[in-house]
């Protein structure tokens, strides 16, 4: 009892000594975090598929928690976030994929140091998530149940006005990765291995009218880790303007180079070329204080023969697709490859608390082999979204896609139809 209490004693001296310490030294910290449940429902899945793969319908509950935490002493900052992704009621849903489950897993835990000269603003070391530019080629997911991360260094620096970030990185492998342990909501620590690099320049102007990406990734196969061997350079540049005072510009060109694997198959041992590219761009005019509507095109380049010795379709490495091409997850929308997509999208700010988002797209495939179709079909979208409370947003939406002739084959033929509901607390 006494050791006990002698025990207690030094931990409370000590503890009084570092909370003297750490008010002399000004640390800040702080906490942060969501919780958010969503429930979505699919009639008809998108891509052609037989009743043994894939049920007619499928539902689906999924919850997220994010907790962060944030600490900065002196020049010093570092941050922990811890990450948890689940999903209910989908019977061995051949979708549900690592993407929308990853277990208590920590998606961030870094160091940084500031403030280092006049031109280099912060180095970084640890796991990271990152979001940049229009999030095409990068980015930290917002519907997507699961998050990207990264284990590696950053460089935030600025030259001439302009904010560069030069990193180099490791992409985290989710695990578990199979289908049974994905769907029982198992958890196994995510892991990066040193045969899988990510690593380049990031730059925006300070008008922040031209973005700049230039990403290199090397991979290869090792015992623990099936790769596509991808050895690919990819440059993008993003332009937008704003013009009569209402009416906004952007187009993003993104080009890829290198070689690749067509599969991660270890029977597939063929290095084949590269040569791919991407556009976006949209053209939009604030027509009254509340609603922003935009015209708007999607493609990127596809490829219609995997027996020859180039691959053509775009690879968008750890970029994102819902805002361009609708709800992920149990929907499952089209990939930012062999797409042609023109449409039209509108937001409209009803009030303070009200957000409505509508939006068309007509659906091709860029390239398809010679007397097969390639009409995908025309998708109409909305969204609306309610601020109950700076805290509290619900929200509700869905999708229907009137499919054409290049999806009217397989078990499935009929049109899709698509909703969900969630809500999410903020604090």
């Amino acid at each position: 009892m006494r050791k006990l209490s002698t025990s207690v004693s030094m931990l409370l001296l000590s503890t009084t000594c570092l909370d003297t310490s750490v008010k002399a030294q000004s640390l800040d910290a702080s906490y942060s975090g969501s919780v958010r449940v969503r429930y979505e429902t699919l009639n008809n899945p998108i891509f052609p598929t037989d009743e043994n793969t894939r049920d007619k319908t499928n539902e689906r509950l999924s919850t997220r928690i994010r907790l962060k935490g944030e600490a900065t002493y002196g020049n010093w900052h570092s941050v922990a976030e811890i990450e948890d992704s689940r999903a209910y009621l989908d019977e061995n849903d051949p979708t549900l994929k690592s993407s929308q489950v990853n277990t208590l897993e920590p998606v961030q835990l870094y160091i940084s140091y500031e403030g280092i000269s006049e031109y280099i603003d912060s180095v970084t070391i640890g796991r990271v998530t990152l979001d940049h530019g229009s999030r095409r080629l990068i980015g930290r997911t917002r519907f997507r149940n699961a998050t990207n991360s990264f284990e590696g260094a950053l460089i935030d620096a600025n030259w001439s006005g302009w904010q560069v970030r030069g990193f180099y990185l490791l992409p985290l492998s989710r695990f578990p990765n199979d289908s049974a342990s994905i769907d029982s909501n198992k958890r196994a620590f995510d892991k990066s291995f040193s045969n899988q690099k990510f690593f380049g320049v990031y730059a925006e102007s300070e008008d922040n009218t031209w973005k700049v990406h230039s990403y290199w990734l090397k991979e290869s196969d090792s015992k623990e880790l099936a790769t596509k061997n991808r050895d690919l350079f990819t440059l993008s540049l993003d332009y937008s303007k704003t013009f009569s005072e209402t009416w906004k510009y952007n187009i993003e060109a993104i080009g890829q180079t290198g070689q690749a694997r067509q599969s991660a198959s270890t029977t597939d041992i063929d290095d084949k070329d590269v040569t791919a590219w991407m556009i976006h761009s949209h053209i939009g005019k604030q027509i009254s204080a509340g609603t922003f509507i935009r015209a708007e095109i999607d493609a990127a380049s596809g490829d219609d023969d995997n027996t020859d010795d180039t691959i053509k379709a775009f690879d968008s490495l750890y970029g994102l697709r819902r805002f361009d091409f609708g709800p992920t997850d149990v929907y499952q929308t089209f990939s930012r490859s062999n797409i042609l997509a023109p449409g039209l999208r509108g937001v409209t700010k009803l009030n303070d608390a009200n957000t409505l988002m509508l939006g068309y797209k007509g659906l091709w495939l860029q390239k398809v082999a010679e007397g097969e179709e390639d009409f995908l079909g025309h998708q109409i979208e909305f969204r609306w979204r309610y601020q109950a409370s700076a805290p509290l947003r619900f929200e509700l939406g869905g999708a229907y896609l009137a499919k054409g002739e290049a999806l009217e084959t397989g078990a499935y033929p009929d049109n899709s139809m698509y909703a969900y509901t969630g809500v999410m607390y903020s604090f």
